[in-house]
């Protein structure tokens, strides 16, 4: 199933220009979705019943999506995969910075974090990242995959997953 995505996220590496991984509106097979990761730090009390608890600024998200994009030729959409994950991998650290909340095509939700990616996988092009129930019609070899009523396109996917963490002043 297909979605139309309802956040913007942008990667900023150290030392590169902004890549744009997915931007309202955009065709997405996972929307954005960010899950926290609190972790706390326990410590026996000496001499006592009690538990000390502290959470020590290990707080994180993991944020994750599945994008997807039409491209005129299958080399085309498999070197904009390779060429995303080639950038993300190399480049592991940077900021994000994730637009959310949209109303009347404003975000309502602006925030930053330092991110570092965990996963950055191109999908294999197949009947899965088919973009409407009929789904795409398959040849006998990748350049022959073409989305019904989109003539001339093929759909490749790239899989995100990033952790996101703020600073704590």
């Amino acid at each position: 199933m297909h979605y139309l995505s309802l956040d913007t996220v942008i990667y900023r590496p150290d030392g590169l220009r902004d890549i744009v991984l997915c931007q309202y509106d955009d065709v997405m097979e996972e929307l954005v979705t960010v899950k926290p990761s609190v972790q706390i730090q326990r410590e026996a009390v000496i001499a006592s019943p009690w538990m000390h608890q502290a959470a020590r600024g290990n707080a994180s998200l993991q944020m994750s999506f599945t994008l997807v994009r039409a491209f005129t030729t299958f080399a085309r959409a498999h070197a904009w995969g390779l060429d995303l994950q080639e950038a993300l991998t190399l480049h592991p650290e940077g900021v994000v910075t994730w637009l959310s909340c949209y109303y009347q095509g404003r975000p309502g939700r602006v925030r930053t974090y330092h991110a570092t990616v965990d996963l950055a996988q191109p999908l294999p092009l197949t009947s899965d990242h088919d973009l409407g129930p009929d789904g795409p019609r398959l040849g006998s070899r990748p350049e022959d995959i073409r989305l019904p009523d989109a003539e001339g396109k093929v759909w490749a996917a790239l899989q995100v997953s990033l952790t996101l963490t703020r600073d704590i002043s």
